[in-house]
């Protein structure tokens, strides 16, 4: 049995994906296929083979790099990246409401992972500043000591977390 792929690319065409440069697809609850790209968050459009690209900061195009994308128990979509934060985002409008993680340098704000546990907790895994939880009802971070050898995080790259039990989550 042959397998076929169809290869999508960046193009001219405001239909294309947004960069060719992908860190993360996702399928949602729907269905939809998420693509979070260097420039952009992108959702397919199967029917077409088009998508429909969306921007937070059509501006400031460095600021548009998306690496990770869920969904929450409730519906929402949230975004993390090159911004020092996380995002909700809106499929029905198209907008990103931002939530900003002022306590770390600038240099250390990459969001990397976003894992939502089963108690529908936020785990935010940066590139240079550890995890955080996300508190979605204060908007707060709290941010995972690191601490090497010692019990805590033991280093400041985390690139994926998991959970394999009510209470342990993998970082």
């Amino acid at each position: 049995q042959t397998q076929a792929f169809e290869r999508f690319t960046s193009t001219n065409s405001d239909s294309s994906l947004s960069d060719s440069y992908i860190y993360n697809i996702y399928e949602d609850t729907k269905g939809q296929i998420w693509i979070c790209t260097k420039n952009g968050l992108n959702k397919l459009m199967p029917n077409s083979c088009s998508f429909v690209r969306y921007y937070s900061d059509a501006s400031h195009p460095d600021n548009n790099a998306y690496t990770n994308i869920k969904q929450d128990k409730q519906g929402n979509y949230w975004v993390v990246g090159a911004q020092p934060g996380i995002f909700r985002f809106n499929d029905a409008t198209g907008q990103f409401t931002y939530f900003n993680d002022d306590q770390l340098p600038q240099a250390s704000r990459y969001g990397k992972c976003l894992y939502i546990d089963s108690d529908n907790r936020f785990w935010v895994g940066t590139i240079g500043s550890g995890a955080a939880e996300f508190d979605t009802r204060t908007h707060k971070f709290y941010h995972l000591p690191i601490v090497p050898n010692g019990k805590g995080l033991n280093g400041v790259l985390v690139f994926e977390i998991l959970q394999d039990g009510p209470d342990h989550l993998l970082i």
